[in-house]
């Protein structure tokens, strides 16, 4: 089969004119193969390979897409968060709307307690070690430290 009736049985291909024979058609066809090798060859190494990479504009270039990638990751992050923090108030709202006013009551009582046992606690061992700076009173008498150096 002919190259010209291949084409034509090709669908969406365009008929293309016979070749002609002679010296200008073996040029063609020479120029033709010559320039699809060029390209891959060209498509396959790049230009300058050894002094792009070394390049301080390209290592510039790098640095600013880590930088970029570090700051997408942090983004996704701090937007995670923020959506847990923002799900997590909705949640509180909801179960503190079903309070009753006795719960509620009840709720600040637990505070109030809690509050007290807490600065009863941090208040302790305050005294305990005013104590221990305390000196020893001046007539001799011994104060629970001992006193013999």
């Amino acid at each position: 089969m002919p190259a010209a009736a291949a084409d034509a049985a090709t669908p969406g291909a365009e008929a293309l004119p016979a070749p002609s024979t002679g010296a200008g058609a073996a040029a063609t066809a020479a120029d033709v193969t010559g320039a699809a090798a060029a390209s891959t060859a060209a498509a396959a190494a790049p230009r300058h390979a050894g002094s792009a990479d070394k390049s301080p504009l390209n290592s510039k270039i790098q640095c600013l897409k880590e930088q970029q990638q570090q700051l997408k990751e942090q983004k996704k992050r701090l937007q995670k968060d923020l959506r847990n923090a923002e799900r997590q108030r909705k949640r509180l709202r909801v179960r503190a709307s079903r309070l009753t006013d006795e719960d509620l009551v009840s709720v600040l009582l637990m505070r109030k307690e809690n509050k007290t046992r807490n600065a009863a606690t941090t208040a302790a061992p305050a005294d305990s070690a005013d104590e221990a700076d305390r000196e020893p009173p001046e007539d001799g008498s011994p104060s629970g430290a001992s006193s013999s150096a």
